[in-house]
């Protein structure tokens, strides 16, 4: 083991979509969690009732790292990148509530999404029904309508703005810590120094002067072994159709072309360019 690494706790995502080769936002979570850093898993609502038993055994059993989820409250959940919840009866309570009563060891609470084009003319009705289910709320906030004048005094303690939270609001008293007792997931980074070219989301790039490369992750005490992750589903890129998802994919492929990975960047592999 080399010395002069930076020990961290195993690192939780709040904000994740693992349901791979289903869900047409899903990653393959092993490999990015090896190279990350990124031990315990939330998946967002990527599984709805009709799917959320193959999210568990293809997805969830598997995996090395630690993964929960929030049951999207539309039945077919994220299997496209929108539209869930205009048809109302896709969010069906005793439906939910049937499907969640059998895997609540997974489960952190119910997913909602709220956009013009996600819910259509149902307004906050997804929210209300995610309300009777009992359980935390996950909210995540698109274009209006709704606007969130409409469906956040509808929330309560313990609901999510997504993006907005800590993972402490999970109750993970076992995780994200270094004490004795805690699980025993782990991540070393290096921190080097230099000129390192970074890019923004919007593409603009900037100038850093050190980078945190991942050098090992430990999962209950295991390393997890580094490998490539799985391609991205094929029909993600047909029915990107030039928007947003489909330009950033574009652009992060060129820079992983160019060299632009953080063990690259350090001077660990071939040099990236600008």
């Amino acid at each position: 083991m080399r010395r002069g690494l930076l020990v961290t706790p195993g690192l939780i995502d709040m904000h994740t979509h693992i349901w791979h080769g289903a869900g047409y936002y899903g990653i393959d979570a092993d490999p990015i969690g090896a190279a990350s850093g990124v031990t315990s898993w939330v998946d967002a609502g990527s599984a709805g009732a009709f799917t959320l038993e193959g999210l568990r055994r293809y997805i969830i059993e598997p995996s090395k790292v630690r993964i929960a989820a929030f049951l999207n409250i539309s039945c077919i959940g994220l299997v496209a990148w929108d539209y869930e919840l205009t048809n109302s009866e896709l969010a069906d309570v005793g439906l939910f509530e049937m499907v969640a009563n059998r895997h609540r060891d997974i489960l952190c609470g119910v997913k909602v999404r709220m956009g013009a084009t996600t819910v259509g003319s149902n307004g906050v009705e997804p929210v209300r029904r995610a309300i009777r289910c009992d359980m935390p709320i996950m909210v995540h906030i698109a274009h209006p309508p709704p606007s969130i004048e409409e469906f956040l005094p509808l929330l309560r303690a313990g609901d999510i703005i997504t993006h907005c939270a800590p993972a402490r609001i999970l109750g993970y008293e076992d995780r994200g810590t270094l004490r004795i007792g805690a699980l025993a997931d782990i991540a070393l980074f290096q921190l080097h120094e230099g000129a390192f070219p970074l890019y923004d989301n919007t593409g603009t790039l900037r100038s850093g002067r050190q980078l945190l490369r991942n050098a090992m992750t430990i999962v209950g005490g295991r390393i997890l072994e580094r490998r490539a992750a799985s391609p991205r589903a094929v029909w993600t890129e047909h029915w990107d159709r030039g928007g947003t998802n489909a330009r950033m994919l574009a652009f992060q492929c060129e820079l992983l072309a160019r060299g632009h990975t953080p063990d690259q960047m350090c001077g660990c592999g071939t040099t990236a360019s600008v």
